[in-house]
Parts: C-alpha cells; structure tokens; sequence
C-alpha cells in the first residue's frame, strides 16, 4: 500500500536523556519502509556523537523482522542493506520490540513534519515540551 507518511525518532542517552530527535517527511511510500527510514535516519546521527553502543526500540514487527531476519548480503532491500552498513560501524547494537503506546513520542515527532519541507529535520531539544 502506497500512502503519504511521515517518520520520527529520537536519541536517548543511557540515563534516558535527550539526545536529539529528527523527522522526515517521506512522500509516498511503502508502509513496511516508514519504521525502516526512522531506523536508517537515527542511525546515520550517531556516528558524529561517538556512541559504540545502541539500542533501537521500535513498535514494527516487520521492521525487526527485516533486520534480523535477513543476512547482509542476500537483501534486495536497499534500506536494509544501508542500515547494516551502519550497524557495522557499531560495537554492539540490540533491536527490541516496543508497545505502540511506548513510542508515542517518536509517533509525536513525526507529526511535526511540515508537508512542504524536504530533507531530515533535527531538533536539538524537544519540541513536544517534554
């Protein structure tokens, strides 16, 4: 199914502060790819900030699916194949599955895309007032 979305995502320090949180307006795309694209986004942030370990929580079985149910090389997935490259580049990395009601502030974030603007937005400090 072909639909006009939105990702977001955040980046939480091991104390749970923030780090940073981002959006992007994706156009139109595959369902299963939007929680992909937040994945890949996040993980393109980090390799300026020096951080050897992550945990990616995400509410998208499919998407845990895509990553750890396929070997590197075998993907035909382009997204995929990028977002090994760039857990390659990570000492140690988990994927855990989240409640949807667990990652309303990622979904709240995602909300803010501006239909109009192009590109990954990045937000230094919240912008839900948390």
């Amino acid at each position: 199914e072909n639909v006009f979305v939105a990702t977001g995502g955040l980046l939480w320090d091991r104390s749970e502060r923030w780090i940073l949180g981002y959006n992007r307006h994706l156009r139109f795309c595959f369902v299963n790819e939007v929680e992909l694209w937040g994945i890949k986004d996040g993980l393109e942030l980090l390799p300026e900030r020096n951080y050897d370990s992550v945990l990616i929580q995400t509410d998208s079985i499919e998407a845990i699916n895509a990553i750890q149910g396929q070997a590197p090389n075998s993907s035909d997935l382009i997204l995929v194949r990028r977002i090994y490259q760039l857990l390659s580049r990570i000492e140690h990395w988990i994927i855990r599955h989240i409640p949807r009601e667990d990652n309303k502030e990622a979904d709240g974030i995602a909300k803010l895309v501006q239909e109009k603007r192009e590109g990954l937005q990045v937000f230094e400090s919240s912008p839900l007032g948390n």
